[in-house]
């Protein structure tokens, strides 16, 4: 089983929309360029070639310590649980390195996602219209 996680490219994050449950919401499209516009890195990881997620982190500034992080999962995250989130795991640290501090929003019916987050250590905030507000947070920020 080959694993890959790499700078995605512009299609990659159409394709992986077009993979996943959340294709079906209607304007999501305009809305997933918006966020890879913005964002400073977006990332495709893949299983045998095939996606199973692209992910990006926004940060509101140049100097900011603080990204936001958006994702979207394919079924392949499904066949493939504990490697996923090992994989996931590595790039949260790699992503803290710049961004101690990592917040976003997950969909309160998405039972994936909100698993997938806890195994990352999220702290869940009270639901909002965006969805359920979460922080991850460098476990040794503001340390040696």
């Amino acid at each position: 089983m080959k694993v890959e996680i790499r700078n995605a490219r512009y299609g990659e994050v159409h394709e992986a929309l077009s993979l996943s449950k959340l294709h079906k919401i209607s304007g999501m499209e305009i809305r997933l360029d918006y966020m890879a516009l913005l964002s400073q890195y977006v990332w495709v990881g893949r299983v045998d070639g095939e996606i199973a997620c692209v992910f990006g982190v926004i940060p509101p500034s140049v100097l900011s310590t603080t990204a936001y992080l958006w994702s979207i999962s394919t079924d392949k995250v499904d066949d493939h649980k504990f490697l996923f989130v090992r994989y996931s795991q590595r790039m949260i640290e790699r992503i803290h390195r710049e961004f101690p501090r990592i917040i976003g929003h997950a969909n309160p019916g998405d039972d994936r996602s909100l698993r997938w987050l806890r195994w990352l250590g999220a702290v869940f905030g009270e639901i909002t219209e965006k969805g359920i507000p979460f922080v991850i947070e460098r476990k040794n920020y503001g340390g040696a």
